[in-house]
């Protein structure tokens, strides 16, 4: 009973509230974003909250329990001090003659020496090759006047767009001092405790103090918008003339020659094909792959183009010792998506902070309808692109991997890939380049010195992707193509637009009850006759193969093939990371 008095007593203490108890916001979407995600937490009930809010009040302010813009700008500066003592002390671990520079050479030496200290197998070659790439992220994070020696003061300084500085200083501090009540620069205890109690009873209708279950069902949503848009990701209103065309699609029909983000990925081609017609078209395309996307027909139609799909990062990767993170010299956050036949004035890259995809794909195939959908809209989810834009799209289309897409002003549809019977290009093994185009109707595309627009570096593969490569590796004595004994096949379930493939090891049924047309293919491996330095990429899950490693035969690291595998010949040494064959 005494217990119960005191905590009656300690809440009858707290301060009233600023707000009447019938003040609430005109809707969900209205609550302030530093306020709302904590009340979607479990078991929510208002004192609860209040009492979350107040705690998260005295962390920003930590000397007089109101915050300030003095006590922020005093918190960022501590966060910076401490991000810079931990850019000096990583580093200046690699200084040989303490002298508090790093030079290239010292860099190189510390790298080295941790190599020899823990032993390392790997190819000279291959060694040198990454160790370059060691050396040119440690220059590119701390040399910020490039002339290849770091000094302490360039090591102390982080930059503005340092993703740890960046990240620290945008926490909800500001935010919350924005919500300050009278505007005198200064939020308190008691108006937090009012924001608090009024975000609250705009979610708790009935008045009975919780939050149920029901209550939070429109939250989520406005969540999710909230974090797009302070994630950075925008996109320009649509004009009342203009119709919004969207496609998703998790790559292409076509392999390009042109790599975007390196050719350790796998970059895809699609065609889109503009039809005539007097409406602009405001055109966002996504994809799960680099993808470039090759635009044809009427493209006077298309006002803009906004490309949206995986983002690069600054590779990061363990030092040899474990111990500190290090990054690559890629600059990172780059939409790895590019158009060609468009002038780059009309091309949007859409992405976020923090290396986000502001459009994530999910696809779902659904031969018995002859659909894919986009995962979205199976759950009734509001899309992203709504979100963003204000307005559904006018047209969508949702597919795996169309070669070639007709655009209309009622329709987005996947045209079906013509029976390729085109004979090898040169520099392909005829046989091997049959069985490409089985699985990738669409071949390659050649970029035959055409503009892309692109935020990535492209390159030209030196091996191009998926089966197209090993046409190549054949054709240049490289490796053996060699039909595999039934009842290996590969099998691929199309219903005439998209496609998905399936290798079938064991001979039975794989695919029942489909309206799909099946198509059984002989399934392949590879010999490889020669030391070779790399592997074609894309090389995974049904696309996958194995090889056949004879005895003296030197491989790479096999870290990025996927499900492929290699079969060992008797004395043969399997390289590092590889998935050996049951």
């Amino acid at each position: 009973m005494k217990r119960l008095i005191l905590i009656a007593a300690f809440a009858a203490a707290l301060p009233m509230a600023a707000h009447a108890a019938d003040d609430v916001y005109p809707s969900l979407d209205a609550i302030p974003a530093a306020m709302i995600e904590t009340l979607l937490q479990p078991d929510q009930f208002e004192q609860k909250y209040v009492a979350t809010m107040a705690g998260v009040l005295r962390a920003n302010a930590r000397e007089t329990g109101a915050l300030t813009l003095a006590d922020i700008e005093a918190a960022e500066a501590r966060q910076k001090r401490e991000l810079s003592r931990s850019r000096l002390r990583d580093a200046m671990a690699y200084d040989q003659n303490f002298d508090l520079k790093v030079t290239e050479d010292e860099i190189r030496t510390s790298f080295n020496d941790r190599r020899a200290r823990r032993g390392d197998d790997t190819p000279a070659a291959e060694r040198k090759k990454m160790l370059e790439q060691q050396v040119a992220g440690i220059l590119a994070r701390y040399d910020t006047d490039k002339d290849g020696v770091i000094t302490s003061r360039e090591a102390g300084t982080p930059p503005e767009n340092d993703e740890r500085w960046s990240y620290r200083r945008s926490g909800n501090s500001r935010d919350l001092l924005a919500l300050d009540p009278d505007k005198d620069g200064t939020l308190t205890a008691a108006e937090m405790e009012g924001l608090a109690r009024k975000a609250f009873r705009t979610v708790d209708k009935n008045r009975d103090g919780t939050i149920s279950r029901e209550e939070t069902q429109g939250l989520a949503k406005v969540i999710r918008v909230n974090r797009l848009k302070s994630s950075g990701c925008a996109l320009p209103a649509a004009g009342p003339q203009e119709k919004v065309m969207m496609i998703y699609t998790a790559g292409g029909g076509a392999w390009s020659d042109i790599a975007l983000g390196g050719e350790a990925r796998e970059t895809n081609a699609v065609t889109l094909d503009i039809g005539t017609g007097a409406e602009p078209l405001y055109l966002v395309v996504a994809s799960q792959k680099p993808v470039i996307w090759r635009v044809t027909g009427d493209t006077a139609r298309i006002s803009r183009m906004v490309l949206a799909g995986p983002v690069s990062a600054q590779q990061m990767e363990l030092d040899p010792d474990g111990g500190r993170v290090i990054l690559s010299p890629s600059k990172g956050k780059e939409v790895l998506a590019g158009v060609t036949g468009l002038p780059t004035e009309k091309v949007l890259f859409l992405k976020g902070d923090n290396h986000q995809n502001c459009l994530p794909i999910g696809l779902q195939m659904h031969f018995g309808s002859g659909q894919v959908r986009h995962v979205s809209s199976i759950e009734g989810e509001e899309s992203s692109l709504k979100m963003l834009l204000g307005r559904d799209a006018d047209q969508q289309y949702a597919g795996y991997n169309p070669v070639k897409l007709a655009v209309g002003s009622d329709k987005i549809s996947a045209l079906p890939p013509a029976a390729n019977t085109a004979p090898a290009p040169e520099g392909f093994d005829p046989e091997v380049w049959k069985q490409a185009l089985v699985l990738q109707p669409g071949g390659v595309a050649f970029s035959k010195g055409e503009s892309i627009v692109t935020e990535a570096r492209p390159q030209v593969y030196k091996i191009l992707p998926g089966w197209a490569g090993l046409a190549q590796m054949v054709k240049q004595g490289m490796l053996r193509a060699e039909k595999m004994a039934p009842p290996a096949t590969r099998i691929i379930v199309t219903d005439g637009m998209s496609m998905m493939v399936v290798r079938n090891s064991g001979g039975g049924a794989v695919v029942k009850n489909s309206d799909a047309r099946i198509i059984v293919t002989d399934d392949w491996e590879f010999r490889i006759l020669k030391d070779a330095d790399a592997f074609p990429v894309g090389l995974e899950g049904a696309f996958s193969t194995q090889f056949v490693l004879p005895k003296g035969i030197k491989l790479p690291d096999m870290k990025r093939r996927g499900a492929s595998c290699i079969r060992l010949e008797e004395g043969a040494e399997a390289p590092k990371n590889t998935p050996l064959c049951n």
